[in-house]
């Protein structure tokens, strides 16, 4: 347990060390909910819609750029190796970086929420609150695996850009910027099989009708799982050549 809490403390200093980075992390988010909510009437639907996509925006962010960028820094800088040859067990390195990955999470949800309610009047039931964060949480986490993937990129360069496509795009295709309805059929089709669109719709499903849509619970666990079995082949592959 001693070890673990060491971890811990060693991802606060680490996130005390890059805190400009995470500023702008959220205040990005921040900005394109201020801007498009300030084009929307009082719909409260349309406006709650806006802020869960963007703190999702966000939360994808944590996991595609911050989380494969602080792996890839501990395996070049050796820390990796050298806990993996240590009593240190694996696991805990690993629960330690999604702590601090769902801490950024958390934060996220907090400031983007607080902004909603008092610069939007978006109002919710406590509940509902609760529920819209256990959402968001629940659909960041499934991209964590895909953020484990990409740190198998051992190029910076090649990861950096990999990782802004998979962000924007997704992004884009998945609904989180327009609506998926504003789109060609065929491209809707496509925006249909995204993990993204799985992301938004937990929380519309949820907004209109009441229910969470347990088809998008099913893909985005399944999605977690497919990207963990290839990170996991990935991995292996790599050590041995």
């Amino acid at each position: 347990m001693k070890t673990f809490k060491a971890l811990l403390r060693t991802e606060y200093l680490l996130t005390i060390r890059s805190l400009s980075s995470l500023v702008l992390s959220i205040g990005m988010p921040v900005f394109f909910f201020l801007f498009y909510s300030s084009f929307v009437s009082d719909s409260q639907t349309i406006l709650k819609l806006m802020m869960f996509n963007m703190t999702a925006f966000s939360s994808i962010g944590f996991a595609l750029f911050t989380l494969p960028f602080a792996l890839q820094e501990d395996r070049r800088s050796n820390r990796l190796k050298s806990i993996r040859y240590s009593s240190v067990p694996l696991w805990q390195y690993y629960v330690a970086k999604v702590i601090r990955i769902i801490g950024y999470y958390l934060l996220s949800c907090g400031i983007v929420f607080v902004i909603g309610y008092f610069m939007r009047n978006i109002r919710m039931t406590v509940g509902d609150w609760l529920i819209t964060v256990a959402l968001l949480v629940f659909g960041a986490v499934a991209f964590i695996s895909l953020g484990l993937l990409l740190s198998q990129i051992k190029s910076s360069e090649v990861l950096s850009a990999l990782a802004n496509i998979l962000y924007i795009g997704l992004a884009i295709i998945g609904g989180l910027w327009m609506p998926v309805s504003s789109f060609p059929k065929w491209l809707q089709a496509i925006s249909y099989w995204t993990p993204t669109y799985h992301f938004g719709n937990l929380f519309e499903h949820y907004l209109i009708h009441g229910t969470i849509s347990l088809t998008s619970v099913f893909y985005l666990i399944g999605f977690w799982m497919l990207c963990l079995f290839v990170t996991y082949f990935m991995t292996k592959f790599l050590e041995v050549h």
